[in-house]
């Protein structure tokens, strides 16, 4: 019970950091483990630990074994051409550029999962250290940071609250420079963060009014080409996990309201939540936008309360959208496809966690896999 503690512990601490007054000032001075990326990743995986850091969670870690599974990854996406909309390679992949066919050039693992297991960054079946593993595919190597978080999708899987370890592979496939990562997350995880991860962040100032969108996610929002209010996200946990199964449907929304700050009225909402049957599956985080842009110069007030595995979450925030009204901030073909969850013991029992207060487990080859039990 002591480990099933520790963790519990941990997550507290990475979601109740420092409190930082913007996402500058949120940035960590470097990356551990950045050294093992190209200069133009790492830059990228900063920018998004100060997003992270901004929200309250712990920094990336780069870890050298998940590292060489991304890699690897992207190295079987090149030599087989699967970009090539008349390749052979390019059939095989378009069920998630996360997937890789047995016996094709480079095969290294079917899932993320899979891949990360044979480079050590997870631990094999018996182990109670096993771990979730995100999968995300970038068609622009040199997106930024900002404009990444923009995207909701991605935000559900690089703000995930218990991050132990990623890496972040840069290519060029079929004659388009691309990126590829994977997220190790601890798994079980315990039963929740101790708060929802929200974005906008309370207090956020000079939030865009719109988000523009390239392809068609879902419901009404997302629509190609057609400005949405800009996005909000409430994510709940690393794995909508108890310690003891997985539920990817075990988030429901309560009630939600977007009002104007001083006024009871409601703003018509359009929430997306957890689902494997959309165009861009989630597992854990919510989308709540609505289906117009936002007023400029205006604050809004958001508050949600969503329920998971039994336990009721309430998530606020209180924001200042931006005075430019440009409603052009488009979102990047980010396609995240499946994500690889492998479903722990029912032992209850956690491996050991790292119990800092930067919520970080400092070790840069991936997951702690000590399996001793408390």
């Amino acid at each position: 019970m002591r480990a099933v503690r520790a963790a519990g512990l941990a997550i507290v601490l990475a979601a109740c950091g420092p409190r930082f007054d913007s996402v500058d000032a949120a940035c960590p001075a470097s990356v551990r483990g950045s050294e093992l990326v190209a200069p133009a990743q790492a830059a990228l995986l900063l920018r998004i630990s100060c997003y992270r850091r901004y929200v309250g969670l712990a920094p990336l870690t780069v870890g050298e074994r998940v590292q060489t599974a991304a890699q690897a990854h992207l190295d079987y996406l090149a030599a087989n051409d699967a970009l090539e909309p008349t390749s052979d390679g390019y059939l095989a992949t378009r069920l998630g550029l996360q997937s890789e066919v047995t016996g094709r050039d480079g095969f290294t693992g079917d899932t993320p999962f899979t891949r990360n297991l044979a480079a050590g960054a997870v631990a094999d079946e018996g182990s109670l250290s096993r771990g979730a593993v995100w999968g995300w595919f970038l068609d622009d190597a040199d997106i930024t940071g900002d404009e990444l978080m923009a995207d909701p999708f991605a935000r559900e899987v690089f703000l995930q609250p218990f991050v132990q370890g990623v890496g972040l592979a840069a290519g060029t496939v079929s004659g388009r420079d691309v990126a590829y990562a994977d997220l190790v997350s601890a798994f079980p995880s315990g039963v929740h963060v101790a708060r929802p991860v929200v974005y906008p962040r309370d207090g956020d100032t000079d939030v865009p009014v719109a988000l523009t969108s390239r392809f068609a996610r879902g419901n009404e929002l997302f629509k190609p080409g057609v400005p949405m209010g800009t996005p909000i996200t409430v994510g709940i946990s690393s794995d909508t996990s108890t310690g003891l199964w997985y539920d990817p449907y075990g988030y429901t929304v309560v009630e939600v309201a977007l009002t104007v700050d001083g006024s009871d009225e409601p703003i018509p909402i359009v929430s997306q939540t957890p689902s494997f049957n959309l165009p861009m599956p989630l597992r854990t985080t919510g989308v709540f936008a609505t289906v117009a842009p936002l007023a400029p110069s205006t604050t809004y007030r958001f508050e949600a309360r969503v329920l998971s595995m039994g336990v009721e979450l309430t998530a606020k925030s209180v924001f200042t959208t931006a005075a430019d009204a440009d409603t052009d901030v488009p979102d990047t073909d980010t396609d995240v496809g499946d994500t690889d969850t492998d479903v722990p013991d029912t032992d209850t029992d956690a491996p050991d966690t790292d119990t800092d207060t930067d919520g970080v487990d400092t070790d840069t080859d991936g997951l702690d896999t000590d399996t001793d039990p408390a």
